[in-house]
């Protein structure tokens, strides 16, 4: 594990040469991560461009390796997140003949899900890759309509082995803001709110359940960073038996201004029943723009609840 310091892997800025004496002997300060923390965002139809068509892209292989040797010992390796705002806008299809509802502008097939497990399996095995699949929420408030589809494939597949968590849709508390922009995915109408969603929320979990996705396989939350906050804990205590992760969404453009690294990791969240664990930065502080940073939360009901910074895709800085 890394101890007590900051390790920053993308920033978009350039600075001049300085020297930083870092104390690897410091406490560390709150619970430590595990290394699968780091990881890549993909959005859906770019998935096949970063593993290989088939899986066998030995070059993004090389690169998850490298991170995962970032620790020593057995341990999880990178995570990649598969979804995002297209994950509302794919939808699973079995056959060419099947029928898929208005706004499906990228199809998954299995072919594609046997890719990924290729990818985890055998390319990349080195690496101890595992997914988290985004799945369709915001087509239908029905989940038998393509998200159910969707969940069932994994397991048909051989994914549930590499697969973290399944994500129910993407940034939902924007769904209303969206509503009457031309331009943006109108998944719901203008009046939609938490409770609208929180109700629409089980039969999904339930239904995934019956498709054969395993216990505490849910990765919660994913809300842009809204109004929507204050929910957090009700929905951990509604859902947490189902939950290994929880993943909050916070951009530096609207999040970090002006602040330093080590200003926006001291930071704390007001959200009831939840903390932010102080990360003990000890590294030179740097403009916050462009730079991917995780923080960790502790949570309810054993979750590992994540808040995430971020302008690009990429997952890529850690502070343990």
């Amino acid at each position: 594990m890394i101890s007590a310091f900051v390790l920053v892997l993308c920033v978009t800025q350039t600075f001049a040469d300085v020297t930083v004496s870092v104390d690897t002997n410091a406490p560390i300060s709150g619970a430590p991560i595990s290394p699968s923390f780091v990881g890549f965002s993909i959005e859906v139809m770019g998935a096949l461009g970063m593993m290989g068509e088939d899986g066998d892209r030995v070059a993004f292989a090389n690169l998850l390796e490298e991170l995962y040797k970032k620790s020593s010992g057995a341990h999880a390796g990178p995570n990649l997140r598969i979804g995002g705002n297209s994950a509302d806008e794919s939808c699973f299809r079995k056959t060419l003949r099947q029928k898929m509802p208005d706004g499906c502008s990228f199809f998954i097939n299995e072919t594609q899900l046997l890719a990924y497990k290729r990818f985890a399996s055998s390319t990349a095995h080195a690496a101890n890759v595992s997914f988290v699949i985004d799945t369709n929420f915001g087509l239908s408030p029905d989940p038998s309509v393509v998200a159910v589809g969707h969940v069932a494939a994994l397991d048909t597949a051989g994914l549930w082995p590499y697969t973290r968590g399944v994500e129910i849709g993407n940034e939902m508390d924007i769904y209303a803001d969206h509503a009457n922009v031309p331009g943006k995915p109108h998944h719901r109408n203008a009046s939609y709110t938490y409770n609208d969603y929180f109700v629409e929320y089980a039969p999904f979990v339930r239904q995934y359940r019956d498709a054969g996705m395993p216990g505490r396989r849910l990765q919660g939350g994913t809300f842009a960073g809204s109004s929507w906050n204050k929910y957090i804990p009700d929905l951990i205590l509604a859902y947490g038996a189902e939950m290994a992760t929880y993943s909050m969404h916070k951009y530096a453009r609207t999040t970090c201004n002006d602040r330093t690294v080590t200003q926006v990791c001291r930071t704390q969240l007001h959200i009831p029943q939840l903390y932010i664990v102080n990360c003990g930065i000890m590294a030179q502080e740097a403009t916050a723009y462009g730079i991917t940073v995780w923080k960790q939360l502790a949570g309810l009901c054993g979750i590992l609840v994540a808040c995430v910074l971020h302008t690009s895709s990429a997952w890529c800085c850690e502070c343990w």
